[in-house]
């Protein structure tokens, strides 16, 4: 959209994210911060410049622009532990940290979902194939049998991190603090109602990405990996306090018991739909339908939704838009016009 406002803005931006945040123009190394120096490598970030790349390169047909997607993705394709496929957090963090030598679901979220994309835009192949291994990796190593829950992070040899969490630092946090910075580790088993909106926990956009992987790949390993997070997603009601300790163990012990974000349910709502278009299963759409109902039970008041059942009043970043989008294409669903995989509801 922006594109049709004004292209040549758009293509500045991008220009300018090539000059400051790719850091090493020869490996693709990242920083997520635009001084142009050696800092924080996420491919959560990475991801977002990947598909502003092949965006571009549809947009032009420079390949410049595909090729140095390709390199950003192959940085850390080429940093992965080649016996299981797993990838840290943040590469370059090194290990006294933990996002520095260990796989987390923000790269199985929306890292993925950003290769996923890219393969969509630019059809190359390098992008799917990444993504569906670390899909793969997580499925493989990540998946709990005992309790039907996902590990929350693993170490690169596929050993998942043990509980239990740090519990919030009584100090304030200091930048750089290696010991602090432990209390975000999501050690244990992943928390599918955590109410922070970026961190090292992406479930339901995990969720989503196993969906959209199979609907892309027609790999049945992604859709067991799909099939394992719905069972485990309608089997926890979004007011579940699954981790005792954390640093944010007081919401969840208090607001957290009144349900969870407009966002959580409106991802839950959109994955249960896809499930249901790519399965043909009236259980998914049931499922889409009962957290529907949740919604409009919790969040709509007077006319309008909110972003959270313990909030009295709006607020944009918690999520209602991506809502509104996931209600909508479930009215659509039921009224026989069932589509899913809206990418724009990301």
């Amino acid at each position: 959209m922006l594109w049709q406002v004004n292209s040549d803005a758009v293509k500045k931006e991008i220009e300018a994210i090539w000059r400051w945040h790719v850091i090493n123009k020869e490996t693709g190394e990242t920083n997520r911060h635009d001084d142009g120096q050696v800092g924080c490598d996420f491919p959560l970030t990475a991801g977002s410049i990947i598909e502003s790349f092949g965006f571009l390169y549809t947009k032009t047909n420079d390949k410049v622009w595909l090729e140095r997607a390709k390199l950003l993705a192959n940085y850390f394709w080429k940093l992965r532990n080649k016996e299981t496929n797993l990838i840290a957090e943040r590469p370059n963090a090194g290990a006294e940290r933990f996002d520095g030598s260990a796989f987390a679901t923000d790269i199985s979220g929306p890292y993925c979902h950003s290769l996923l994309a890219a393969y969509r835009l630019t059809t190359e192949n390098l992008f799917k194939e990444q993504a569906v291994a670390y899909l793969d990796a997580y499925n493989k190593y990540g998946f709990d049998k005992e309790t039907g829950k996902f590990w929350g992070a693993l170490k690169l040899d596929g050993k998942p991190i043990p509980g239990p969490r740090l519990p919030a630092s009584p100090e304030p946090e200091q930048f750089g603090n290696a010991e602090q910075y432990a209390q975000y580790e999501p050690r244990g088993h992943l928390d599918l109602w955590e109410p922070y909106i970026l961190g090292s926990q992406f479930p339901l956009e995990t969720a989503q990405c196993y969906a959209m992987a199979y609907q892309i790949s027609n790999d049945p390993n992604m859709l067991t990996g799909a099939k394992r997070f719905a069972d485990w997603i309608e089997k926890t009601p979004a007011n579940t306090c699954e981790t005792d300790i954390s640093w944010y163990s007081e919401y969840s012990k208090t607001y957290g018991r009144e349900g969870t974000y407009a966002e959580k349910y409106g991802r839950a709502i959109s994955f249960f739909i896809d499930m249901y278009v790519m399965t043909d299963d009236e259980k998914y759409l049931q499922s889409a339908r009962k957290f529907a109902d949740e919604v409009l039970e919790k969040l709509y008041v007077n006319g309008f939704f909110k972003g959270h059942p313990a909030k009295p009043y709006y607020e944009a970043i918690d999520g209602v838009g991506n809502l509104l989008y996931a209600m909508v294409a479930l009215d659509q669903t039921l009224r026989g016009d069932a589509r899913g995989f809206n990418s724009d509801s990301w």
